[in-house]
């Protein structure tokens, strides 16, 4: 089933994601929970926690029906981070 979810993500749902300036990587299918993560501008979106949960639920369950739900878990990349910092550093906030 791994292999399957892999590519339905790939031909289905990953060329979705890139237009939208993401990328998404599949990490693991647990008791019937897809668990992704998502990329790029798609990380952190608001509507990754529903539109696009929504979507990817939908295209995945419909070839493999025992798929029940899809977490999209959090992550912010180290490049916006540093970047966050930057900004923080030279604008003149500090820690109170």
């Amino acid at each position: 089933m791994y292999e399957k979810v892999i590519d339905i993500v790939q031909q289905k749902i990953r060329p979705y994601i890139l237009r939208h300036g993401g990328d998404i990587v599949v990490l693991d299918i647990c008791d019937n929970i897809l668990k992704v993560r998502l990329y790029g501008q798609c990380s952190g979106c608001p509507s990754a926690k529903y539109s696009t949960r929504q979507m990817i639920l939908e295209i995945v369950s419909d070839e493999i029906p025992s798929i029940k739900q899809v977490e999209i878990e959090e992550y912010t990349s180290p490049e916006l981070l540093d970047m966050a910092r930057f900004i923080l550093n030279h604008e003149g906030f500090s820690e109170t």
